[in-house]
């Protein structure tokens, strides 16, 4: 008889699905679903009247919204947000990408001229012994 064993991978995130949406973790889901809250706030709260083309304004902007959110998370799915904020802060140049080392004295110099050299003995040729 065999013995069957659970394993829990601890570090893969806990993921779910809604009715056979794609399976994300509940911070993207609650990115989500406020970023869809968000939308529809805007949607109602601009003027019905201004237009782009036949498109209502309000209607563009809550769906720029919450594209932008979908973004976001599929994005959060590739890297982690770390990765993402060192990326942004690197290429608009907010922080250093060259380091100096800050020298508070002055280095010792190598070799040390105090140390004064051993001088070399030279070696004695070898004895040879002529065996008869």
């Amino acid at each position: 008889m065999s013995i069957i064993h659970r394993v829990i991978i601890l570090n893969q995130p806990t993921k779910f699905s809604l009715m056979g949406s794609p399976r994300f973790t509940p911070l993207q889901w609650i990115a989500l679903v406020l970023s869809l809250a968000l939308g529809f706030f805007v949607f109602t709260k601009i003027p019905g009247d201004w237009k782009i083309g036949n498109l209502p304004v309000g209607f563009i902007v809550g769906l720029l919204i919450f594209c932008g959110a979908m973004v976001y998370v599929n994005a959060s799915e590739l890297k982690p947000k770390a990765w993402w904020k060192n990326l942004f802060l690197y290429r608009l140049n907010l922080v250093p990408k060259v380091f100096y080392p800050h020298i508070e004295e002055q280095t010792q110099l190598y070799p040390d001229p105090e140390i004064a050299d051993i001088e070399e003995k030279e070696e004695e040729g070898y004895v040879q012994i002529e065996i008869e």
